[in-house]
């Protein structure tokens, strides 16, 4: 997560709100996923919401170890290569909400801790 001069705390920032490019292809996975549990699942009656929550949990455990096509490794092989190294745990202290602003015709960004705190920082 990106720091800012006069912030200690670790920033959250969205990526790409206007123009998301992979937002489709996201979407798409889930879709994939989402429908081919669905269709092993469509026959079967359950009585209670852990048989369910058991089932969906194996289905999704198969789909995450198949290898996918034009890949040639299964999803959690490319999790375990490519985001699980990326990981870091959480902060040991809650995160504070704070409000920012772009500024017009500029880079920087105003920071409001408290509302009697306001530090101006600069993006580089």
């Amino acid at each position: 997560m990106p720091t800012w001069p006069g912030i200690t705390a670790p920033a959250i920032v969205p990526a790409r709100p206007y123009k998301p490019r992979d937002k489709a292809k996201v979407e798409v996975g889930v879709q994939v996923v989402g429908r081919w549990i669905l269709a092993r699942l469509r026959h079967r009656r359950f009585f209670a919401l852990a048989e369910l929550n058991a089932a969906i949990r194996a289905l999704l455990d198969e789909v995450n170890n198949r290898p996918m096509r034009g890949w040639g490794m299964s999803r959690r092989a490319l999790f375990e290569a490519l985001d699980q190294p990326a990981l870091v745990s959480l902060p040991p202290f809650p995160y504070e909400y704070r409000r920012v602003e772009a500024l017009s015709g500029s880079t920087s960004i105003t920071t409001s801790r408290s509302p009697s705190t306001t530090t101006a920082c600069r993006i580089s």
